[in-house]
């Protein structure tokens, strides 16, 4: 028999093994807890306090996830052994997570920190298996490469007070670097105490050349360590964390969470990455050219320095993933204390005589009063779904997103703060249109600050200096085609209007450079220059 954990005939570790059996019994065939579920429901609520009482990433990811097992058993049989995967776990970059896995299968725990490190779940990393593997193996490398305090790189900042002393395991974690490891292997086998002959050693081979190297290694790690966040952010998961609720979810909940992700995202714009490369560089080259000659205690003292700099700098980047990761924990701790307590009192109900029903049918009731909801005419909140589905400053800023593009003063006048300032749902609205339209929809503008809007009333392009726009609440829309004589009174542009309806847009302004769509009040206005061609048309059918 396959051991889950592991995916070998006998598991590699049995220390590690949880139960996850949580599965009430006594259900009867509608659906109703009976009083022979107690039992049950008691010894659950139980064992979850003894549960709750660790904090081992393992056991929360078992708690977490009823499949986690079987994907690990996925992830070390299927996955690891694919020839596209091994492709790219033997690439140059890869040899840390080469090295790991010629040492035998992913453990539970070591499956369970990746998830956690990622924000994955053992359903969304299997969703990556055949779209993104390249991913996969990346982010891998980055957890068994781990932060500057665990990495390859941080191995060599610990070994500092003995790094001379071990001074081919120094080489060998700098990785063959123009010869000079060679050579200094075939110089330290002609000598007897190493202690001796450093001074020498050092003399022989080309000190700047060395330190050079580790600079390079410094930039590799600072890139690595961007990325590595980067992807965790980005991985980031309202319906992943908030998956387990069968009710309407708060939406500010989800709002705040989804607005929290996109600017925090807006720290990995690519200038910024570019210039925060160029000062780390700068730090580097201002602490080499201290030392003209450096003697061998300045070149410890200089590589003390530089671990200390890339440290501090992966410990700030680090901090980005903070507000998310406290979401989730919280979320997750309120979550069960609840469910926990909520199971108590279930069974008292039901000895009470309530009736208490099993979740899978509360779900299907759920939905059918969602379904009645909507078929009176109300308009619901986006999903979690819809949320996670609106896309970021950093995919439609070059201009090439296929269901967004964007355009006017406001790219260059507002930057990503026009778009991630644009309320959330108001964005998630906006994409649901743009699946009912079924073109590409481009923003002429979003939100604007109270500098920018008064620069437009000035101008005479706005009427007001506190509209709809600079809440966050607004788009003034187009697509491509859009002909200023024709587009706005055409049959497609009612069409627009009407679709913009439906999604919960209430506020609407014609004009023949755009249409003006926002979730103020209900109203309608029409600009003079449309008010004219719509005159002019009906003149013309006349």
């Amino acid at each position: 028999m396959t051991c889950k954990c592991c995916g070998m005939e006998q598991c590699l570790n049995p220390g590690q093994q949880v139960d996850t059996t949580t599965k009430l019994s006594g259900v009867n065939g509608r659906g109703e807890l009976t009083i022979s579920a107690l039992d049950q429901i008691e010894a659950n609520f139980r064992a979850s306090m003894i549960e709750d009482t660790s904090e081992n990433v393992l056991i929360q990811s078992v708690k977490r996830f009823p499949n986690f097992y079987d994907s690990l058993s996925k992830f070390n049989t299927d996955f690891l052994k694919r020839d596209i995967a091994q492709t790219y776990i033997g690439a140059d970059d890869n040899e840390v997570l080469e090295y790991r896995l010629n040492r035998g299968p992913i453990t539970p725990l070591e499956y369970a920190e990746y998830l956690r490190e990622f924000n994955h779940t053992p359903t969304s990393i299997e969703n990556l298996y055949n779209t993104k593997p390249a991913q996969i193996v990346s982010e891998l490398n980055y957890y068994y490469t781990g932060s500057s305090s665990n990495s390859i790189l941080g191995k060599f900042c610990a070994l500092m007070p003995n790094i001379f002393a071990a001074i081919d395991a120094f080489f060998d974690l700098l990785d063959d670097i123009d010869g000079l490891i060679q050579d200094a292997f075939t110089f330290l086998a002609k000598i007897r105490n190493v202690e001796d002959e450093l001074k020498a050693l050092f003399e022989k081979i080309k000190v700047k050349a060395l330190i050079e190297a580790i600079k390079e290694k410094v930039e590799k790690a600072f890139e690595k360590i961007v990325k590595r966040v980067e992807n965790a952010i980005k991985n980031f998961s309202v319906e992943n964390i908030m998956g387990q609720i069968e009710t309407f979810v708060n939406d500010k909940i989800v709002k705040r969470i989804t607005q929290l992700k996109h600017e925090i995202l807006e720290f990995f714009d690519e200038e910024n990455i570019k210039n925060l490369g160029k000062k780390l560089r700068a730090q580097i080259d201002y602490a080499m050219s201290v030392f003209e000659n450096p003697s061998l205690e300045e070149v410890q003292l200089l590589i003390a320095k530089i671990c200390g700099l890339i440290t501090g700098i992966e410990g700030v980047i680090n901090k980005l993933k903070d507000p998310l990761n406290d979401f989730s924990n919280r979320y997750e701790e309120v979550f069960y204390t609840l469910k926990n307590v909520s199971d108590r009192v279930k069974g008292e109900a039901i000895r009470a005589g309530a009736i208490r029903l099993e979740d899978e049918v509360r779900k299907e009731r759920i939905n059918k009063s969602r379904e009645k909801f909507e078929q009176k005419g109300n308009v619901p909140p986006p999903t979690t779904q819809e949320y996670e589905g609106v896309p970021t400053w950093e995919e439609i800023k070059d201009n090439k997103h296929p269901k967004i593009g964007i355009q006017g003063g406001w790219v260059a006048a507002l930057g990503s703060a026009g778009w991630t300032q644009t309320d959330p749902e108001v964005k998630a609205m906006l994409m649901k249109l743009q699946a009912k339209v079924g073109k590409r929809l481009i923003v002429n503008s979003c939100w604007r600050s109270m500098q920018y809007q008064k620069k437009l009333y000035d101008a005479g392009k706005t009427t007001t200096l506190n509209g709809q726009h600079t809440k966050g609440m607004a788009f003034d829309i187009t697509w491509a085609g859009w002909n200023r004589e024709s587009t706005p009174v055409s049959e497609e542009a009612y069409d627009f209007v009407d679709l913009a309806k439906e999604v919960g847009f209430r506020g609407f302004g014609r004009y023949k450079g755009f249409i003006h769509i926002d979730k103020g009040p209900t109203r309608m206005w029409k600009s003079e220059e449309f008010k004219a061609l719509e005159q002019k048309q009906l003149g013309t059918s006349v």
